[in-house]
C-alpha cells in the first residue's frame, strides 16, 4: 500500500490524527526514548560474530584495499557523491589526529582491515583499521561525519523521522545519507572514537510480473525500519533481465519495489541476509490500484514538492499524508485495496486542492491533474538564525492552542520564507529547529503575516563521566521542552569522545530542559539538561563498566543450609547480563555483582531475593511462597 512505502529507507510512522490534523501532520508528544532499542548498538542483528579479520593497518597510514567486485560499482559512487550538509571551513591546515576502534555490532568484537571514514564538504580522509581494530588518522581540524566502508562490514544509522511517505527515486541509489552517520568535532586531537559496523550481507535475485517476465528499471529497496546503510547500498534497479543486486545488514530484511506500472509486490517478501553471504529471491509485482498525474498551480506551472493525503475519515478536515509529489509537480499514488478512495495534493507553501474521489481495483488505473486555487496564506514569515541569517529548508510545525485549530506542518523557501494555508483563527504553537542554529518555540496566532521567527542559538555541554574514564560514546538529543512549549528534535547522533573521564559536546541546542540519549555499548541513560546560548552546561553521566565485588553468602530454607541451589546476582539495570553460580555443600556461594542489585536463589521450586547493600555478605532465605516466574525464566 502507499502507506508503507518508504524513502530512503526511513520508516513511515502510523499516524494517530487528531480529527482537526491535516496536511503532512504530526502529533506533538513526548519522544519515547527507547527508540527502537537503539538496535544498531544491541545486538540486534542475526549474524555469526565469531569470524575474526586480517588487516594490514599501520596507525595513521591510509591504504588502498581491495573489494569484492559485485560492490565496487556501488562503493564507488557512494564515494563520488558531494556532502549535503555544511559544516563551515577549517581554519587550521596542521592539523588534528583521531584515533579510535571499529567493533562489531552486539558482540563489540574489534574489526581490522576495514576502511574508516571522515567525511567533510571538502572530501574525505580515510585510514584502515589495524588487526586489533584500531586507527588513527591526521585530517585538517573541522566537523566530520564518520562511518566504515567495506564489504564484509557496515555502518548504519537510526532512520530519521519521514515527513512524507513514498518510494526512493533512483537518485538513491548508493547515495550517502550524512543524517544517518554520527558527527566528530575535531577541534583538536580526539581519542578513543569507537565506531561500531554491523556484518552486511548481499541480497541477489529478480524481479518479475505475475507471468514471470522480468521487470527493468524497477527500484528494489530494503525496508528495515529501524536502521539503514548510511552509503546507500540499500537501494538498487534493476537491469534489462529484472537482476538487482543489494547491500545490507545481515539480518531478517523486508524488500519493496517500486515500478510505474505496478503497485508493488504481490505479497510482503522478507529474506534473512547471511553474514558475508548471499541470499538470492525472486519478487513478484502486482497490478494493484495505479494512480497517477501532475500537480499545477493556478497559474498552470508545475507545483512544487508536497504531500499526496488521503482521506481517511468523513470530514473535509480527516486528511492525512499518504504520498509524495516530487519537484517536478508530478505524482504516483497506490494501493492494493479494493475499494473508494479519496485523494487531494497539497505543495509546500500551497493551499490543497479539491479532492477526487477513484473507485480502486486490481489493474484499475487513472491518469489526473489536480490544481492548487490561488489563495492568500493565513500566516506567513520567515525564519532566521540566532544571528539574523534566514535558515532554509527547515521544517515549521504548529500545533492548535485553541477548539477548532489544524496542527499543520510547512517548509522554508531558499529565503527562509514559508507560507501556511486553510489554517482557522486562533492561537497556535509554532516550534521549527536546524541542526546548527537551535531551536524556536514561539505562539503565533491565525491570521498574521510577516511572522519573524529566531533560532535560540546554541551552547557546549561539558561533563563527566562516571565510571568511563577512556573511550567514546554516543548521544542524541530528542526533544526540548520550555515555558513556551515543546518542540522534537532529529535525534542527531555525534560521536563524544571521553578522555580521563571528561567529555565536551559543542553547538548544542539553547534549551530549558533538552532530552537527551546516551548510549556506551549496549547501555542507554535517558535524561533532561538545561543549556544555555554561548554559555557552558554540565552533565555527569553513568557511562561506563559497571563496578562490581566479591559477594558470598549462604542460602538456606527452614534454617538448613541448602546445597546445589542456583543463585544469581542481578544488576540494578535490565541490560546488565546476570552472573550465576550454585551453593556448595555447606550452602554457600561467592561471586561478582553490582552495588544496588540483588542476589536471586532458587531450590527445590521455591525462591529467595536479597538486596546488595554495602557489605560483602548477603545471605539468602528461600520461602515456600510459589516461585517468581520472571525470575524462573531468567535463571
Amino acid at each position: 500500500m502507499a502507506d508503507s512505502f518508504t524513502r530512503r529507507g526511513n520508516p513511515v510512522r502510523p499516524r494517530v490524527s487528531n480529527p482537526r490534523m491535516s496536511k503532512r501532520r504530526w502529533i506533538l508528544g513526548l519522544v519515547a526514548l527507547g527508540l527502537a532499542g537503539w538496535w544498531w548498538h544491541g545486538g540486534g542483528d542475526a549474524s555469526d560474530t565469531s569470524t575474526d579479520r586480517d588487516a594490514e593497518g599501520n596507525g595513521g597510514r591510509a591504504h588502498a584495499r581491495t573489494i569484492g567486485p559485485d560492490l565496487a560499482e556501488a562503493l564507488g559512487k557512494a564515494r563520488s557523491r558531494g556532502g549535503t550538509i555544511s559544516f563551515g571551513r577549517r581554519t587550521d591546515e596542521s592539523g588534528v589526529t583521531i584515533s579510535g576502534s571499529v567493533v562489531e555490532l552486539g558482540s563489540r568484537t574489534p574489526i581490522g582491515g576495514v576502511e574508516v571514514v571522515f567525511r567533510s564538504p571538502q572530501g574525505e580522509e580515510s585510514t584502515t583499521s589495524n588487526a586489533d581494530g584500531t586507527y588513527a588518522i591526521r585530517v585538517p581540524l573541522g566537523i566530520y561525519r564518520a562511518f566504515v566502508r567495506d564489504d564484509q562490514y557496515m555502518s548504519v544509522g537510526r532512520v530519521v523521522r519521514q515527513r512524507l511517505p513514498g518510494a526512493p527515486s533512483p537518485d538513491a541509489i548508493g547515495l550517502p545519507d550524512e543524517l544517518l552517520m554520527p558527527q566528530v568535532m575535531a577541534n583538536a586531537d580526539v581519542d578513543n572514537i569507537e565506531l561500531a559496523a554491523a556484518a552486511a550481507g548481499t541480497i541477489t535475485g529478480k524481479v518479475v510480473d505475475g507471468a514471470g517476465h522480468p521487470i527493468a528499471n524497477a527500484i528494489v529497496y530494503a525496508d528495515q525500519t529501524a536502521v539503514r546503510p548510511v552509503l546507500g547500498t540499500d537501494v538498487a534497479e534493476t537491469d534489462a533481465s529484472g537482476a538487482f543486486e543489494l547491500h545490507v545488514p545481515a539480518a531478517w530484511t523486508n524488500l519493496q519495489v517500486s515500478h510505474p506500472r505496478f503497485a508493488g509486490v504481490s505479497q510482503r517478501e522478507g529474506v534473512a541476509v547471511p553474514q558475508g553471504g548471499k541470499v538470492d529471491t525472486t519478487l513478484t509485482l502486482a497490478a494493484g490500484c495505479v494512480i497517477t498525474g501532475k500537480v499545477l498551480t493556478a497559474d498552470g506551472t508545475p507545483a512544487s514538492e508536497g504531500a499526496m493525503e488521503r482521506q481517511w475519515g468523513d470530514t473535509d478536515l480527516e486528511y492525512g499524508p499518504a504520498g509524495r509529489i516530487d519537484g517536478d509537480g508530478t505524482f504516483k499514488w497506490v494501493t492494493m485495496e479494493e475499494g473508494n478512495v479519496m485523494l487531494r495534493a497539497w505543495p509546500w507553501k500551497s493551499p490543497p486542492s479539491q479532492a477526487e474521489r477513484f473507485e480502486c481495483k486490481d489493474g484499475a488505473r487513472f491518469n489526473i491533474t489536480f490544481r492548487i486555487p490561488n489563495k492568500s496564506a493565513d500566516i506567513d514569515g520567515v525564519l532566521v538564525d540566532a544571528n539574523g541569517e534566514p535558515v532554509r529548508n527547515a521544517f515549521i510545525d504548529l500545533a492548535a492552542m485553541d477548539a477548532g485549530g489544524l496542527g499543520q506542518q510547512e517548509r522554508t523557501d531558499a529565503d527562509g520564507r514559508w507560507q501556511v494555508f486553510n489554517m482557522p483563527a486562533g492561537r497556535y504553537k509554532l516550534t521549527a529547529h536546524s541542526l546548527a542554529g537551535g531551536v524556536a518555540i514561539v505562539e503565533v496566532r491565525s491570521p498574521q503575516t510577516n511572522v519573524k521567527v529566531q533560532l535560540g542559538g546554541t551552547g557546549r555541554i561539558e561533563g563527566t563521566s562516571e565510571n568511563l574514564a577512556n573511550g567514546s560514546f554516543e548521544v542524541s538529543f530528542e526533544a526540548c521542552a520550555d515555558n513556551e512549549g515543546y518542540a522534537r528534535l532529529e535525534g542527531q547522533r555525534h560521536l563524544v569522545s571521553v578522555t580521563n573521564g571528561h567529555f565536551a559536546i559543542d553547538d548544542v541546542p539553547a534549551c530549558h530542559a533538552l532530552s537527551y540519549l546516551a548510549r556506551w555499548q549496549n547501555r542507554n541513560v535517558a535524561g533532561q539538561i538545561e543549556v544555555t546560548v554561548g554559555a557552558i552546561a554540565k552533565l555527569d553521566l553513568a557511562l561506563g563498566p559497571k563496578k562490581t565485588k566479591l559477594v558470598h553468602g549462604r542460602v538456606t530454607k527452614d534454617g538448613r543450609p541448602v546445597v546445589g541451589a542456583r543463585v544469581m546476582a542481578v544488576g540494578p539495570d535490565d541490560d546488565e547480563p546476570p552472573a550465576s553460580t550454585t551453593t556448595d555443600g555447606d550452602g554457600t556461594y561467592s561471586l561478582q555483582a553490582s552495588a544496588g542489585g540483588e542476589i536471586i536463589a532458587m531450590a527445590e521450586g521455591v525462591r529467595g531475593a536479597q538486596e546488595i547493600d554495602g557489605g560483602d555478605t548477603v545471605d539468602v532465605v528461600l520461602s515456600s511462597a510459589p516461585p517468581n516466574e520472571d525470575v524462573l525464566i531468567d535463571l
